[in-house]
């Protein structure tokens, strides 16, 4: 029998098409990295800088969350956002 070629990480590949997450309130959920499709994110202190560092989020609320305190990574990500919205003009 092989094994699934997620076997032994902590994440479910199905879950990797998300675009949308709020876990606000879930302390159980602290990696985010393999949702690459994700584009708007509420959370709190259980995601850290290292869990937001290559996603390109449009959206994000991490009010009252000590663990990210930078978010210059994403700057371009945040106007490329607003100009598909037609909230930009130019970026």
């Amino acid at each position: 029998m092989s094994k699934a070629p997620w076997a032994g990480h902590t994440w479910q590949p199905k879950f990797k098409h998300i675009e949308q997450l709020d876990i606000y309130q879930n302390e159980n959920i602290n990696n985010i990295k393999h949702l690459n499709n994700l584009i708007n994110l509420r959370c709190n202190n259980e995601i850290d800088q290292d869990s937001i560092s290559k996603l390109k989020l449009i959206k994000l609320d991490v009010s009252n969350n000590t663990k990210i305190n930078n978010l210059n990574h994403m700057k371009n990500t945040f106007k490329q956002g607003l100009a598909r919205r037609g909230l930009l003009e130019k970026y």
